[in-house]
C-alpha cells in the first residue's frame, strides 16, 4: 500500500494556493486524502482527462468534506460554499 508522501513530489511540501492536476491519473479517494498532508490549498482544479476520478459523481463531495479544514474557495472553478461544507460534514 502507497503511503500520502508517496503520491505527492517532495517538491509540494511547500505552501500552495492553488493545485491543479492535469493527466495524473487520479483514481481513488487515497489519492485526493493526500491532498490533506498540505498547509493550505484554496483552488483546486481536477481535469477531467486524464483523471478518472472525476467520473465518479462522489468525488466533489468528497474533497470537500476531506479538505474542509483548509475552507477550500474553488473546485474546478466552482465556488465552495459554507452551506455546502456544513451539508457534508455535518
Amino acid at each position: 500500500m502507497l503511503r500520502p508522501w508517496q503520491y505527492m513530489p517532495a517538491a509540494c511540501v511547500c505552501v500552495y494556493q492553488s493545485l491543479v492536476f492535469s493527466s495524473t491519473n487520479l483514481r481513488t479517494f487515497s489519492q485526493l486524502n493526500a491532498l490533506a498532508c498540505m498547509r493550505r490549498i484554496d483552488n483546486l482544479t481536477i481535469n477531467a482527462e486524464g483523471n478518472p476520478i472525476t467520473k465518479l459523481t462522489t468525488w466533489r463531495p468528497y474533497v470537500v468534506f476531506r479538505l474542509a479544514h483548509f475552507s477550500l474557495k474553488h473546485i474546478n472553478g466552482s465556488e465552495v460554499r459554507t452551506s455546502s461544507i456544513l451539508v457534508v460534514t455535518g
